[in-house]
């Protein structure tokens, strides 16, 4: 029997035995640049939030897409006195940055998530446990196993293997600022890409970041920073965003990559070019959204390598024809002279090209 008609049948008995309530979600997606057309897919989603039992909650995604069915998230939360203890496939977000998040080693997400509205952390199969200590503060672990996932992009089909992660956490609320430290002990990860490998080593890491608003402008801002003892290197974000004239909202990040190479001759070599992540040092990411009215929001946003000059603009336009129907339209254009990173991007995939999503929630 085919893994969809399993999960109806599993559906379908959950809500009859135990009254679990669920959302559906069908979508449409079609994306394409200058030089290459991924074509169009068709997916449906479920999911599930049951929370009747006392101090127990279960939460399901399941996804069916191209005839393949996965699980986004899967897992089981506890919730004893002060210690919450999560089990199975988790969606983990460390760190406060918008575009980057270099302390979030166990559930990355792909440069330029921020701006696609139908892109969903997928979880990773792992332990975490949380230890309230007080109003204040809590101290979290988290434990994520072995992963092994397929990912489809512009350059090809890419394959990520990753060894086990852990880390521990400690977030408090000092003022108006939320404030973390972190330790990781990151696994070994092996990634193929269109035939040719990449490993990354292990790598012990610190990390720290902090969020807030500044008390008498109201602007929100956030830091990161994340060590590598392997790379002796950092990464490190900053940012701040802000509400004005009631219907606009701006958002400007800049990231240094102290992994990166301010010198773009030897940006051919670098195999972060051909996965998708910055190889400069320096990046600035502004954005800018307009809310037209209630049904259309528009947004014009950059990624603005900063040594070479070269950048990726983009739009994304959504709207809602109604309470289920949203429609995403998401135009980019490649800038940058042939030598630089998104010249040699441009290269590959073509000076421009489009995203298109529709997604309908009954």
């Amino acid at each position: 029997m085919k893994k969809k008609y399993i999960l109806l049948i599993f559906i379908v008995t959950l809500n009859l035995a135990f009254g679990v309530d669920y959302t559906t979600e069908l979508y449409l997606n079609s994306m394409y640049t200058e030089k290459i057309n991924l074509g169009s897919s068709v997916g449906g989603k479920v999911i599930l939030d049951y929370s009747e039992i006392e101090n127990m909650q279960l939460q399901m995604e399941c996804n069916l897409k191209d005839e393949k069915f996965k699980l986004d998230l899967a897992k089981v939360k506890f919730m004893m006195g002060q210690i919450d203890l999560e089990v199975g496939k988790n969606r983990i977000g460390w760190g406060t940055g918008y575009n980057f998040n270099p302390t979030d080693i166990f559930n990355q997400k792909p440069v330029g998530a921020s701006f696609d509205p139908a892109f969903v952390k997928k979880g990773r199969n792992s332990i975490i446990m949380t230890n309230y200590l007080n109003e204040t503060t809590n101290i979290q672990v988290v434990y994520g196993f072995k992963n092994n996932e397929t990912e489809v992009s512009e350059y090809g089909e890419k394959n990520i293997a990753k060894k086990e992660d852990y880390g521990i956490r400690i977030k408090k609320i000092i003022g108006d600022y939320d404030v973390s430290i972190s330790a990781i002990e990151k696994g070994t990860e092996n990634i193929t890409l269109s035939g040719f490998g990449i490993k990354n080593k292990s790598d012990k890491i610190l990390g720290a970041d902090i969020s807030g608003s500044l008390p008498i402008l109201d602007w929100g801002i956030w830091s990161e920073i994340a060590y590598s003892k392997n790379k002796e290197s950092i990464k490190w974000i900053t940012g701040i965003d802000s509400y004005f004239a009631e219907d606009y909202y701006i958002n400007v990040e800049y990231y240094y990559n102290g992994n990166g190479d301010s010198k773009k001759e030897n940006y051919i070599n670098n195999d972060d070019l051909y996965l998708g992540n910055p190889v400069s040092k320096n990046y600035l990411t502004p954005s800018l959204k307009y809310s037209v009215n209630t049904k259309l929001e528009i947004t014009g946003y950059s990624f603005l390598n900063m040594d070479d000059k070269s950048l990726i603009l983009g739009g994304l336009g959504t709207y809602l024809l109604n309470d289920f129907v949203e429609i995403d339209i998401m135009p980019f254009l490649l800038i940058g002279d042939d030598d630089t990173e998104y010249g040699i991007q441009k290269k590959e995939i073509g000076d421009y090209g489009m995203n298109l999503n529709m997604k309908i929630v009954f």
